[in-house]
This record gives C-alpha cells, sequence and structure tokens, in this order.
C-alpha cells in the first residue's frame, strides 16, 4: 500500500519551528500579530515568489484592524524582532508619486536567496529570553522617526488667527463693526439718557448695571452718543429723516 501523503489545499505558508519556539511571537502585540498575518497574505498572492517584494500599505494594514496610530509601531516592532525586514521605505504623497513599502519575512526564501540563505536568514533567533525579546519591542513601538514626526507637526500645525484693531483715528476697519448692534429696550422710566448705537437707540440709565452685556458690548465698540429720549415709545426714532440725523451724528 502506498504511503498516504499530506496535502494543503490552496495557498498556504509555513512558519518554522525555531520561529514558533522563538520568544519573539509570545511578546508581539496584537497590532503586530496582525501586520505579520497580512504580509503573510501578500506574500501568498505572490505565489511565494516575491518575498523581498511584498508591497504593503497603510491602507492594507488598517484594512486588518489596525488603528492608523498603531501602524507604525507594529511596523517597528516586527522589523526590530527580526521577523521582517523592510527591503525599501515608501513615501506618501500624491496618487501619481507615492510609493508603498517592500518587506521581507526572514523565515522564508527570498526572491533573490542563494545557496546560504534558500531558507531564510532568521534574525529572531538572536533573542534569547523573553525578557530580552519584550525589552526590543518596547522601545521599537516607542522609537518614532524624527523625519515623520516634523513632518506630522508641520501638516497638522495650527493657523495663526490674524486679528484686526480699530485705528487711533476712529476710522473703520474691515473687523470693527460689531455683528449685532445691539437689544432693543424701551426708555428708562427715570428720565435717562438713550444712546444712539450704530444708528439704533441704545437705553442707558443713570445708574447701569457695570457688567452689563449690553453695555459692555456698546462701551467696547465705541459707538455710544448720548441723544436725548425719544417721544412716543422710544425704540425707534419717531421718522425717517429723524432716524437719518440721528445715526450721523452718532458716527462723528
Amino acid at each position: 500500500m502506498a504511503k498516504q501523503r499530506n496535502a494543503i489545499a490552496g495557498a498556504f505558508i509555513a512558519r518554522p519551528r525555531q520561529l514558533l519556539d522563538s520568544p519573539v511571537l509570545w511578546v508581539l502585540s496584537l497590532s503586530a500579530h496582525r501586520a505579520l498575518i497580512r504580509i503573510e497574505l501578500e506574500h501568498m498572492a505572490h505565489a511565494g515568489s516575491a518575498n523581498g517584494k511584498l508591497p504593503v500599505t497603510y491602507k492594507d494594514l488598517e484594512r486588518c484592524g489596525i488603528h492608523p496610530d498603531a501602524v507604525a509601531p507594529a511596523l517597528r516592532e516586527l522589523e526590530a524582532l527580526g521577523i521582517i525586514e523592510t527591503t525599501r521605505r515608501g513615501y506618501g504623497g500624491a496618487a501619481e508619486v507615492r510609493v508603498p513599502s517592500l518587506y521581507r519575512l526572514t523565515y522564508v526564501r527570498a526572491w533573490n536567496a542563494g545557496r546560504a540563505d534558500g531558507a531564510g536568514t532568521h534574525e529572531y533567533l538572536r533573542f534569547k529570553t523573553r525578557e530580552e525579546a519584550e525589552k526590543a519591542a518596547q522601545e521599537a513601538r516607542k522609537a518614532a522617526d524624527p523625519r515623520n514626526s516634523a513632518r506630522s507637526k508641520n501638516y497638522f500645525a495650527t493657523p495663526g488667527i490674524r486679528s484686526f484693531s480699530t485705528p487711533e483715528n476712529g476710522g473703520e476697519t474691515q473687523n470693527s463693526r460689531p455683528r449685532k448692534a445691539g437689544v432693543l429696550r424701551p426708555p428708562p422710566e427715570n428720565g435717562g439718557t438713550i444712546y444712539i448705537l450704530e444708528g439704533i437707540p441704545y437705553p442707558h440709565n443713570d445708574h447701569p448695571e457695570p457688567h452689563s452685556p449690553d453695555a459692555e458690548a456698546a462701551r467696547e465698540h465705541g459707538r455710544l452718543t448720548p441723544q436725548p429720549a425719544p417721544a412716543g415709545d422710544g425704540l425707534r426714532p419717531s421718522s425717517a429723516p429723524e432716524r437719518t440725523r440721528r445715526a450721523e451724528g452718532a458716527r462723528r
């Protein structure tokens, strides 16, 4: 009876026992595990013939459930532990110029491997204890490229706020007029003074509240001009000419 051979249907990748026995797999973060699986999937998509030229983008890793802020630390972790090698570092930008990074799995034969490294290079074997591997993984997760940090600070910098001030001669600038002229109120019962704010009557008592919002707004814009209280309901001048005359007086 012929000996039956084991067969695996479809594409697959073999992880050697020395990798499984190594402490590096036991200290990997969840994001690093997901990133490694994504690179292995890319290796199988190329039928195992492009190890060392495996293109994996940040978007590919984010689709695997890795948070955008955890993509770079996960890749640094895998490379520091000797599981992968970045053979070409990509860069972002417009669609015409962006280039993905290329990776190599160190436990699989590379596309250009010779006799000496035909079964992989296995850099992860330099770690003998879990404590040593854990320390290297933590340092790699925290070590950010200073060039990338500088670019991100420039890109996400808060734009400066441009302010406008009223000129000393009393003229108006682009931002000198208030958006709301104020709230109309009936004239005071004690015979106080009506102030004209931007051509609109503004009531004012002889003893106003010091922190009144309307009074503060009027003082801030310097548009208070005392006028006698108008006849009638006191809300607006009785006629259009009278309203125009008082508005011109307020602007002087």
